[in-house]
């Protein structure tokens, strides 16, 4: 079969993803600033969720800080526990269940 380079390009725009000026770290000033002079309701459109993305992606960050402060805490809790276990009884000797 052969590939009709036209097509080809076409399915590869088409593909493309998409780049939307409220997703973090897209801030395009130049899109931004068109879209205030031309479309005011649609560059506030934006604008709010840009600042709704960008609440997001901080709450995100501190939820996986929180959940590694707490692997940390039990990673330490656990390493006491083992330091206690292995004080208790010398390394190399078993005990019958």
């Amino acid at each position: 079969m052969k590939r009709d380079p036209v097509r080809v390009e076409i399915f590869k725009r088409e593909s493309a993803p998409v780049k939307l000026p409220f997703t973090p770290g897209s801030v395009e000033l130049t899109v931004r600033g068109a879209m205030y002079r031309k479309a005011p309701q649609l560059y506030q459109w934006c604008e709010n969720s840009r600042q709704t993305c960008q609440r997001w992606h901080d709450e995100k960050i501190t939820a996986l800080k929180a959940a590694e402060e707490q692997a940390r805490a039990v990673r330490e809790q656990l390493e006491k526990q083992l330091q206690r276990e292995q004080t208790k009884r010398p390394i190399g000797t078993f005990e019958h269940v």
